[in-house]
């Protein structure tokens, strides 16, 4: 009885005393819904989804369509039908998930059908053209999606940390008639230099736009790449790096919502890097022992790890101890029963001879250099020199960096 009172209260409070507001506004549907927009400010703000979901909202003679359930059509992973309707009647709704936030999917959704970058263009979608497009937006989004995976190691729980690099995609990709090699190499070198050069610092969408126009203008896409690279914001200056002149990339796992670590992270994925122990390419999903970590090399809470750590206390790298030349990528299982705190001394030494034990050096040597470790640097890690390891391990991954960023 207590919890049923509760409850009418709380219509009472939330619905019948609400104070409604009731104004005539003249226009069009896109004015209305303008001064809605700014005016609907002292409760929660409806967000642009929340209006296009109204906005689409359409009777048709096979039934209603809804531009929640219509998203759900797109994410679905399988073949889709032309007719909206016929995937209501096939599709279990309750097994999709959305690879990306709904509201996110109206921006690809606008950019793919329109070329439009502006968010107020969002406004413009036409139920119309959503049903016309269905399996045109499905399969441009899961050829979208499938590319950053196969081309960069983005996985699908990841895309939301990318947004504006698929905005460009999204719209190069529907753009091209094919993705033939010369337009693929095109992308990649777009992807890395935007991404670790960092071309987008601000005002993202005319950046994305001005990108779209260039690939629109330049028949040859070398030439369109010489003049995009013009906007590059940051170097990654290791001139001169030596063992008592420290220079390191400015990542760190202590700070992993960097954009720049999320770069570098993606970077010593560019090689598919492997596990030290069983040389498993590690996943961001699937079983959890063969999930993808973030993990230090000289581990960060052992005997050197902590003497590491208090010799740079006063450093200008005070936290050297986290930085991406000090990070691998190693499965859970790996981390937690093989190497725990020990220095690389004792667990490097133990993995080598357990591979030359079983006849295949050479698989434990190509395991390393997936993860940016040459031969010298296996010897380093295993007389525990960290200084010199740091400095051969960021050199090898600044020669990366400038192999991918490089137009020839």
């Amino acid at each position: 009885l207590l919890d049923y009172r509760e409850k009418l209260e709380n219509v009472k409070t939330n619905l019948l005393e609400r104070k409604v507001y009731d104004i005539e506004q003249k226009g069009s549907l896109e004015q209305v819904l303008e001064v809605f927009e700014r005016i609907n400010t002292k409760n929660t703000k409806l967000s642009i989804f929340d209006i296009m979901v109204a906005k689409t909202y359409r009777k048709f003679p096979e039934g209603y369509f809804d531009l929640r359930t219509y998203y759900k059509v797109v994410n679905y992973k399988n073949a889709v039908k032309p007719s909206y309707f016929e995937n209501l009647e096939t599709i279990d709704f309750d097994k999709v998930t959305m690879k990306v936030d709904e509201s996110f999917m109206l921006q690809l959704t606008m950019i793919m059908l329109n070329k439009k970058f502006k968010a107020t263009e969002i406004l413009k979608i036409r139920t119309d053209a959503l049903m016309e497009n269905t399996k045109y937006l499905h399969d441009k989004f899961h050829f979208l999606i499938g590319f950053m995976n196969q081309q960069f190691g983005i996985s699908k729980e990841e895309l939301n940390k990318y947004q504006p690099i698929m905005k460009f995609l999204a719209a190069a990709l529907s753009h091209f008639d094919d993705i033939d090699m010369e337009r693929q190499n095109f992308l990649k070198k777009w992807f890395w230099n935007t991404l670790l050069k960092n071309r987008y610092p601000g005002a993202q969408n005319e950046r994305i736009e001005r990108d779209y126009n260039a690939i629109v203008k330049y028949q040859d896409l070398n030439k369109c790449l010489e003049v995009l690279v013009r906007e590059n914001t940051r170097t990654f200056d290791i001139k001169g790096i030596a063992e008592d002149n420290i220079k390191l990339i400015d990542a760190h796992y202590s700070n992993r919502s960097q954009q720049v670590y999320r770069a570098m992270l993606l970077l010593v994925k560019s090689k598919k890097a492997q596990d030290f122990y069983n040389g498993l390419v590690a996943v961001k999903s699937g079983a959890a022992a063969h999930r993808l970590e973030e993990h230090h090399i000289f581990p960060k809470n052992s005997t050197i790890g902590k003497a590491i750590t208090l010799e740079f206390k006063d450093h200008r790298y005070s936290d050297i101890i986290n930085n991406v030349a000090n990070i691998s990528m190693l499965t859970k299982e790996t981390n937690n029963k093989r190497i725990k705190n020990k220095p690389p001394s004792v667990y490097i030494t133990d993995f080598e001879n357990q591979y030359k034990a079983e006849g295949k050096y050479e698989e434990f040597l190509s395991i390393m250099q997936s993860q940016f470790i040459s031969p010298d640097m296996i010897e380093m890690l295993k007389k525990d020199k960290f200084k010199e390891f740091m400095v051969a391990r960021t050199k090898l991954l600044h020669q990366q960096i400038e192999s991918l960023c490089k137009v020839d």
